[in-house]
């Protein structure tokens, strides 16, 4: 088996960016990522100490 070619990955990526985009507000998504990222910070922390 050959090796896969590097477009199809970069296509299949441009398409589920494109659907995120169409699902949802991008911004909002990411928002609520780092607000839990954060949380999760500081129960660890929380833990550390």
């Amino acid at each position: 088996m050959g090796a896969q070619p590097v477009q199809d990955t970069e296509t299949s990526s441009a398409l589920i960016s494109s659907h995120y985009l169409d699902e949802q507000d991008l911004s909002e998504k990411l928002k609520s990522e780092l607000q839990w990222f954060e949380l999760e910070n500081k129960l660890l922390n929380l833990w550390e100490h």
